[in-house]
Formats: C-alpha cells, sequence, structure tokens
C-alpha cells in the first residue's frame, strides 16, 4: 500500500508594536516517511503530471522504495517583520532557513525507464546542503495632491546566495556485465561520471521596482 506519512511540531511568536511594527517567527521539526512521493512527484526525471507516478508501475520500483520521502526537511525556520519608520519608509524583511532535501542513488532498471532502482533506502544518500536566504522590500510614499504615489523596491535573495539545490542521483546509466543479476546490488559498478554533481541551484539576487498610484 501507499504510505506517506508526515510528523511535526511547530512553535510559533507573533508581536505587534502599534502599527509600525509586526514580526512573527517559526520553527517546526518534522519528518516526512513512506514509499510514495504523491501524484505530483517532481523529484523523479522532472515529473509533474498530475496523477502520474511511476511507483508503482513495477514491482522491481517498491525495493527499497519506503523511506525518506523527497519533500523531508527536519528542520525549518522562518521570520517575517515589517517595520514602518518615523521616515515614512516601510521596511519589510523574509528570511527562511531549511534542511537540505534528501538524496538518492539510482540504478539502471531498463531502456524505457532509465535509472529507477533505489540502491539504497530512499533519502538515506545524504542531503544537500542547508537551504537559507533572505528578501527585502522598501516602500516609501509620495503624495501629489488627492494621490498616494508608493516607490516600492524589491531584493530578493539579499545575500546572494546560490546554494546547491540538486544534484545527479543516477549511479548507472546502463546495463552492467552482471544485469539482471545486480539489479538491486548497490556495489554494482558506477556508469555515470556525472553523479553527485549540481544540477541546480538558488537563483542568485534579483531586484525588482515598482510604482504604485
Amino acid at each position: 500500500p501507499a504510505k506517506r506519512v508526515y510528523r511535526g511540531i511547530e512553535v510559533l511568536a507573533r508581536k505587534t508594536a502599534g502599527d509600525r511594527l509586526w514580526f512573527q517567527a517559526s520553527y517546526a521539526y518534522s519528518s516526512l516517511r513512506g514509499n510514495y512521493d504523491g501524484g505530483v512527484n517532481e523529484n523523479v526525471d522532472g515529473e509533474t503530471t498530475p496523477g502520474a507516478n511511476r511507483d508503482f508501475d513495477y514491482e522491481a520500483l517498491w525495493q527499497n522504495a519506503y523511506g525518506i520521502l523527497a519533500l523531508d526537511r527536519p528542520h525549518r525556520f522562518r521570520l517575517d517583520g515589517y517595520w514602518t519608520t518615523p521616515w515614512r519608509l516601510s521596511v519589510g524583511l523574509q528570511a527562511f532557513a531549511a534542511s537540505g532535501a534528501p538524496l538518492n542513488r539510482f540504478g539502471f532498471f531498463n531502456d524505457a525507464y532509465g535509472a529507477a532502482i533505489f540502491l539504497e533506502p530512499r533519502g538515506s544518500a545524504g542531503r544537500l546542503p542547508t537551504f537559507w536566504g533572505a528578501d527585502l522590500t522598501l516602500d516609501y510614499p509620495i503624495l501629489v495632491g488627492p494621490v498616494t504615489v508608493t516607490l516600492r523596491a524589491y531584493v530578493f535573495n539579499v545575500f546572494n546566495k546560490q546554494i546547491a539545490a540538486s544534484r545527479d542521483e543516477t549511479w548507472s546509466l546502463n546495463a552492467s556485465g552482471n544485469y539482471p543479476a545486480d539489479l538491486f546490488d548497490p556495489d554494482q559498478p558506477n556508469s555515470n561520471d556525472n553523479y553527485g554533481k549540481i544540477t541546480s541551484r538558488q537563483d542568485p539576487r534579483l531586484f525588482r521596482a515598482a510604482v504604485k498610484i
């Protein structure tokens, strides 16, 4: 049977000081375990078709399939704040940090599915680095007769961190000389020189400006 079990606990603090200052901080500790990543499973081949999931297509795909699911993040922290200064400038801050995503080691299954066999229990091949960042917004209103013109600036990824967001998880690209006897063998030879290399990163710093009337 398909299983997807989330357990978590969250602590949240919120503070307001008049109509000028507001902030909220939260921390969540959780786990996500099972053998089913959901109807939309982007962790496998970028699959984004709702309801299309290969997890149970073949019995061989069940081997080592129960474990840490793709969206498991044991630690999550978030801070949001907004301050209207005495000079009419408003400052907004959104900051976050989360554990890196779990990694897998996939072995060759067949020509149609490519690397689809879990050579180790799901999600047990390490983790990506801690993913964190901060965004900043600035608002400044200008009165023009009966109209308020607000100049607005956004800075996404303030610290310009470009943390690894994914790595190549394919261990074997093709059948070995012992195939299919070593189909589930974690010691089968590595036939992918790109295994473990970074395939995507956090978006770099971005500036955006707007005018609200």
